[in-house]
């Protein structure tokens, strides 16, 4: 089966999506919809949109209308609905009738509310499609009322968008945020069901991100540590690089840090105030793609360095 997804994003985020479908679906396109043989959670990525599981692709609208009558399917409580994509949008008025002639083919009546199913359907580059469609119902947003904040820390939907850059394509990979602050990856990592260890060598910082992961009653590591003391190997870490707003850290202190990564992880996904592919290559990280994302403008750079 191929699946159409539907992506969301500002121009801000532009980047930092892109790098993530290059991560997880191995997909690079400037486009905001793609179509692929790989199936995801349409709620992991902060960027999908909606996913449609394709049942039937035809050349006219005509001929899926036959197709879908065709199939005889016996949905219940469904209701049907022209999924807008970028570029192929359709009006109000052609919605409503393309519905009701959609419904038509379907041997059920459709629900007035309330939905069991969504049976959705769109015209992409001169063809139809027709499936069940899956809304991303953005549940990444439980994580708003952590009871313990941090001005710098990741936001929630950067920190949701790195770890997926992390994991990629392989759930199984053990993560690690060495420097785990108050706690946002740990978080949204634990939320996606992937198995994340987070250190901190700051005592109360660390105790803030332990109480986070308790509140939502997630299954992590987290324990006050030096990361040079770090025995253990990871997949990959996540290092929100200390900055220096608040608390002063030189250049060389940060080299440390990707010097100690290196021994630690087989891959390193790094966010900084700052460019630092050279840093990261001086520790014996290459470089295969980065990125930016703003807020407020507030530039944060993100790389990957194997």
């Amino acid at each position: 089966m191929n699946y159409l997804y539907v992506l969301k994003y500002n121009i801000e985020e532009a980047g930092m999506c892109a790098m993530e479908m290059r991560r997880v679906f191995h997909q690079d396109s400037t486009k905001k919809y793609f179509i692929t043989e790989q199936k995801e959670d349409v709620t992991r990525s902060l960027f999908t949109k909606s996913r449609l599981d394709i049942l039937l692709e035809t050349d006219d609208f005509q001929e899926l209308l036959e197709k879908i009558e065709a199939q005889k399917y016996d949905y219940q409580n469904y209701k049907t609905i022209y999924v807008q994509v970028e570029g192929y949008e359709k009006t109000y008025e052609e919605r409503c009738v393309l519905n009701r002639e959609v419904g038509c083919m379907i041997e059920l009546p459709c629900a007035m509310s309330d939905p069991d199913i969504w049976l959705g359907y769109t015209e992409i580059e001169g063809k139809w499609y027709f499936g069940e469609l899956h809304k991303n119902t953005q549940d990444w947003h439980k994580h708003d009322d952590m009871p313990y904040h941090f001005s710098t820390a990741l936001p929630m939907r950067q920190a949701r968008t790195v770890v997926n850059i992390a994991v990629g394509d392989d759930p199984s990979k053990r993560l690690v945020d060495p420097c785990c602050g108050i706690g946002t990856v740990l978080l949204e990592a634990c939320g996606l069901g992937f198995k994340i260890d987070g250190f901190d060598i700051h005592y109360p910082v660390k105790e803030g991100a332990r109480k986070n992961v308790e509140y939502y009653r997630y299954d992590a590591v987290v324990k006050r540590m030096d990361m040079r003391d770090i025995t253990e190997h990871y997949d990959t870490a996540i290092i929100d690089i200390p900055y220096g707003l608040y608390t002063a850290i030189e250049e060389k202190e940060q080299q440390e840090i990707l010097d100690h990564a290196r021994h630690i992880c087989d891959e390193l996904v790094l966010v900084s105030n700052r460019d630092m592919c050279v840093e990261m290559e001086k520790a014996g990280f290459e470089v295969v793609d980065q990125t930016t994302v703003t807020k407020a403008r507030f530039v944060r750079y993100i790389m990957i360095g194997k």
